[in-house]
């Protein structure tokens, strides 16, 4: 038998909509918690490249062009990625090439431009010494962080201390 204070409690508890509350709730936590643990692994991992990587030049070759397709209610979009194929020479005097995990609809350089790179020490793959490659990743999911961190504040003061 409950006694005291504890059906209030219980009552309260029951109110309608308390479940799905608790239930938002725990899915906001849940995404906060996904979107900055990527953002710390991003930003950590940029920041290790930025420490032990090499920096060299390299040279744009090729533009390998990939095609995707977007089915509309009304009919198909083709969209077309340019991606960068850099030739580059390793310490070791070893030319290498590599394709840049950034594409754009129209390419971002010109075939024989000289591109700055920067090289794992390690062996991993190079990346492109720019702001875009480097951060623009890390700076989206950063956001994604503090709008859900807002979302969740603004949540809790609204579902429990209103």
């Amino acid at each position: 038998m409950l006694g005291g204070i504890e059906p209030l409690i219980y009552l309260k508890l029951m109110k309608k909509g308390f479940l799905a509350k608790i239930f938002f709730v725990t899915v906001l936590v849940a995404l906060l918690s996904y979107f900055s643990y990527i953002t710390f692994v991003l930003v950590t991992d940029q920041l290790h490249m930025e420490k032990t990587a090499y920096r060299s030049e390299g040279t744009v070759v090729s533009f390998p062009i990939r095609k995707s397709l977007l089915k509309l209610r009304h009919g198909v979009m083709t969209n077309t990625n340019y991606f960068t194929n850099i030739q580059y020479v390793t310490k070791e005097g070893e030319t290498r090439i590599f394709t840049s995990y950034l594409a754009s609809s129209k390419p971002a350089y010109s075939i024989g431009e000289k591109v700055k790179i920067l090289i794992p020490s390690d062996g991993g793959d190079p990346q492109v010494d720019s702001f875009t490659a480097s951060w623009v990743g890390p700076i989206i999911l950063g956001v994604f962080v503090l709008l859900n961190l807002l979302i969740l504040l603004y949540t809790i003061y609204r579902f429990y201390l209103k």
